[in-house]
């Protein structure tokens, strides 16, 4: 939790380390991507865990069809790149998506938390705000400013009003 009220909570597949399912660890972890996670972080140097190609997989798929959960991927450049890291690194070209790279841990954690950053401030704008912003680009694109006018007009009859005095 930070000052503008928003809980980030990190969650590893080492968070689901259970004693044995009979759907196994990993389809919990599966789950929790398609279902509940609203950002994916990957890691990528040079080698990954055996199911992390599926779990890119996984989180694309949601992303693809339900615009969520947010993947981010940061990947430090190595000599040597196994066959799965230049698997994700050529799908993301292949969607005309991007990635991070960094060149060691610190860069990573600063690079991680400026983005998150920017998660947060936008999560903390106050609804309101948001939505009637959003509700004026809506009228705008559908019926043009003219329509905006009135509208707003309808809403605050002086918004728009100018007054002149007579002198």
């Amino acid at each position: 939790s930070n000052s503008k009220g928003i809980r980030i909570t990190p969650k590893t597949y080492e968070d689901y380390k259970d004693p044995f399912s009979l759907e196994g660890d990993q389809a919990k972890y599966n789950r929790f991507i398609m279902h509940k996670a609203d950002y994916v972080i990957f890691v990528l140097d040079g080698e990954i865990g055996g199911v992390t190609l599926q779990e890119f997989d996984v989180a694309w798929n949601t992303f693809a069809s339900k615009k969520r959960p947010g993947i981010y991927v940061y990947y430090k450049p190595a000599k040597t790149i196994s066959k799965d890291v230049q698997d994700i690194i050529r799908r993301i070209n292949q969607c005309g998506q991007y990635y991070t790279e960094y060149s060691d841990i610190v860069n990573l954690k600063l690079k991680v938390e400026t983005a998150f950053r920017r998660v947060v401030d936008v999560l903390a704008t106050p609804f309101t705000k948001k939505f009637w912003i959003m509700l004026a680009v809506a009228i705008l694109m559908l019926f043009g400013a003219g329509m905006l006018i009135h509208t707003i007009n309808q809403a605050n009859p002086r918004a728009l009003t100018t007054t002149t005095t007579d002198t």
